[in-house]
C-alpha cells in the first residue's frame, strides 16, 4: 500500500512539475509566435532579447537600483527596454528591407539579418559583461509546497509573472480594439490595407511587443536559469519546438503545446532518463511533423 501511495504521489508531483515547466516555456514561444502571426517572419534573435532582459534585471537588483522587494518593477523595466530596443531595430534595420523591396527574396534577407543581429547582440553582451554567469537575487525568500511538490521562491515568482503576462496578452489580443486590428492584419494584410490600416506601423508595434515579451521572460526566469551571454539559446530552442508543435501563428495552440512539452520532459525525465531531457522535446516535434506537419492547430495551406 505504501508503494502505491508513493507512486501516486510521485506521479502527481511529476504532473504538476510538467505543467509549471510548460508555463515557463510558454511566454518565449508566444513572443515568437506573436511576431510571426503578424509579420510572417521568424525573429531568430529572440533569445538575445531574452538575454538582455535577464541582464537588466540582474543589474537593477544587484545594484539595488530597484529594491529586491520591488523585483516585479525590475521585470517591467526590463521588458520595456527590450521592447523599445526591438522597436528601434525594426524601424531602422528591418523596415527598410521589406518596404523598399530592392531584393528578390525579402524573407531570406530578413532571416539572415535577424541571425546576424543575434550574433551581434551576443558579442556586445560578452564585451560589456564578459563570459561570466550571474545569479540575480532571489525575489521571494520563502518556499511553498503544492501538495507535496516543493516550489522555490524564484520559480514561484517566475510562474506568477509568466501567467499574468500570458493572460494579459490573450486579453489584449482577443478582448480589445487594438487586438482586433492586430488579428485583422494577421489574417489578411491586404484587407487591412483596404480598411485604411497602416500595416507597417502595426508591424513595428508587433515586433516591439514580441521583443518586450521575450525580455520579460528573460527577466522573470533570470533567477531560475541564471544570466550569461548564451542564456537565451536553450529557451529559444524550446520556443521553436513549441510553435512547430502548435502550428505556426497559432497563439492558443502555443499554450497547449507548451504544457505538452513541459509534461513530456517531466514525465520522460522521471520515468526514463533525465540525461536526455532536452532531447524529448525534439522527439515530440519530429513525431508531430511526421503525423501532422502543419501542427496541432495550424491550417493546411491551400494550393492554387
Amino acid at each position: 500500500m505504501d508503494i502505491i501511495v508513493h507512486e501516486v504521489e510521485l506521479f502527481i508531483n511529476v504532473l504538476l512539475s510538467g505543467i509549471f515547466l510548460g508555463i515557463l516555456y510558454a511566454l518565449m514561444a508566444l513572443s515568437i509566435a506573436f511576431i510571426y502571426s503578424i509579420m510572417k517572419m521568424i525573429n531568430w534573435s529572440m533569445g538575445e532579447f531574452y538575454m538582455i532582459g535577464g541582464y537588466i534585471q540582474y543589474l537593477l537588483l544587484a545594484s539595488t537600483i530597484v529594491p529586491r522587494e520591488l523585483w516585479w518593477v525590475g521585470i517591467l523595466i526590463s521588458a520595456s527596454v527590450a521592447g523599445l530596443l526591438g522597436m528601434v531595430i525594426e524601424v531602422y534595420i528591418l523596415k527598410p528591407i521589406y518596404i523598399k523591396r530592392k531584393f528578390e527574396r525579402v524573407d531570406d534577407y530578413l532571416t539572415i539579418t535577424t541571425i546576424l543581429l543575434s550574433y551581434l547582440l551576443r558579442a556586445i553582451a560578452i564585451v560589456i559583461a564578459g563570459p561570466y554567469i550571474f545569479s540575480p537575487p532571489n525575489p521571494l525568500e520563502y518556499n511553498i509546497s503544492i501538495l507535496s511538490l516543493p516550489l522555490p521562491g524564484e520559480r514561484l515568482a517566475a510562474i506568477i509573472v509568466t501567467s499574468i503576462a500570458i493572460a494579459s496578452l490573450y486579453l489584449f489580443v482577443y478582448k480589445t480594439k487594438p487586438g482586433l486590428i492586430f488579428r485583422g492584419v494577421a489574417q489578411n494584410s491586404l484587407g487591412a490595407i483596404i480598411c485604411g490600416i497602416n500595416i507597417y506601423k502595426i508591424y513595428t508595434y508587433a515586433f516591439a511587443i514580441g521583443c518586450g515579451l521575450s525580455g520579460l521572460s528573460g527577466a522573470a526566469l533570470a533567477p531560475v536559469f541564471l544570466v550569461y551571454p548564451t542564456a537565451g539559446s536553450i529557451v529559444t530552442t524550446k520556443g521553436f519546438e513549441i510553435i512547430v508543435l502548435a502550428g505556426l501563428g497559432s497563439l492558443p495552440g502555443v499554450l497547449v503545446a507548451s504544457i505538452m512539452i513541459g509534461l513530456a520532459e517531466s514525465m520522460l525525465s522521471t520515468y526514463i532518463n533525465p540525461a536526455y531531457r532536452d532531447a524529448y522535446g525534439f522527439l515530440i516535434m519530429i513525431l508531430m511533423l511526421l503525423i501532422r506537419p502543419h501542427g496541432l492547430f495550424g491550417e493546411k495551406r491551400r494550393e492554387v
